[in-house]
Order: structure tokens, then C-alpha cells, then sequence
């Protein structure tokens, strides 16, 4: 209901249908036509393959100073309660967003979830070992290892 007093055209359940996809395009069309949501500039990024805009730099607290960390410097995210740990080759620095919002915001061609509580730079990487039943990834540059928990090891089983 709260998505239809927000202005909902429809929903999908998966798994999903062409012809209940093709109903909802349909009805999202003809709502656009007669100025309802959404817009046209909504419309045209979301089915003419626009990419999404991913954070490109962090601002992170280091004791008493801020700095800007590009997110292509980042080795990983560590959860840290309400703030997430900033892990770079140079220094580690604490933001105040939880790792769950910070997971919406970069681009997940870039980094993967390894543990509930830990996001790693997939370009980072070293190797991948694996010790009986558990996975540990090794960066480059970074003595310790990061562990791989059971539910996020199926996306490095085929490296």
C-alpha cells in the first residue's frame, strides 16, 4: 500500500514473466505519456542503459583531520557498528555510514562482499586460498588475510 500511495504503476514478483514484464512496461509508458511518474529523465535512465553514478571519492575522518580518499585507492570496507572502516595501503580511516549504505553507493564491478561485515577492491586481489572449507583472500601489499564466510565464497569458487 505504501508503495502505491507513493506513486507506484505496478509490481513484479519474481520470478518474472515476458508478458507481465511487457503489461508493466506498457503501463509505465502510457503513465509517462500523461506527465505521471516517471519522468522522462527517470524513463530514459533506467531502460536506455545509462549507467549508474557510483561515489568516485570518500571524505573519511584520520584522527583530527578529514581527507578525501578515492575509492580506487580503497583496499576494502570493514563494518564497524555505524561506521565503516576505510582500508588503504596508506592508512585506515572511519566513515559515518554504516557498510550497508556504503554497499548501495560503489560500483559492484569494482568491489564484492566477502563477509557480512567486510567489502574488498576485487583489483586489490593478490590470491585466493583456500584451506579445506575455508577461503582467505590476500591482498597485495597486506601481510594479514581476509576471511571468506561460507554464504559469499560461491562468487571465487570458479577463480
Amino acid at each position: 500500500m505504501q508503495a502505491f500511495e507513493a506513486g507506484a504503476a505496478d509490481y513484479l514478483v519474481k520470478p518474472i514473466s515476458a508478458p507481465r514484464l511487457a503489461l508493466t512496461l506498457k503501463r509505465l509508458k502510457s503513465r509517462d505519456a500523461i506527465g505521471g511518474k516517471p519522468s522522462s529523465v527517470v524513463w530514459a535512465s533506467a531502460f536506455q542503459g545509462r549507467a549508474p553514478a557510483y561515489l568516485k571519492w570518500i571524505k573519511a575522518s584520520l584522527a583530527d583531520t578529514v581527507r578525501l580518499i578515492m575509492v580506487y585507492d580503497v583496499l576494502y570496507f570493514k563494518s564497524d557498528g555505524k561506521y565503516t572502516c576505510v582500508v588503504t595501503r596508506a592508512a585506515e580511516a572511519l566513515i559515518r555510514l554504516p557498510l550497508k549504505g556504503l554497499i548501495e553507493q560503489i560500483d559492484p564491478v569494482q568491489f564484492a562482499q566477502i563477509h557480512r561485515s567486510t567489502v574488498v577492491n576485487l583489483q586489490a586481489i593478490d590470491r585466493i586460498e583456500r584451506n579445506g572449507a575455508a577461503m582467505e583472500i590476500h591482498l597485495r601489499g597486506r601481510a594479514q588475510p581476509l576471511a571468506v564466510s561460507e554464504s559469499f565464497m560461491r562468487q571465487f569458487r570458479q577463480m
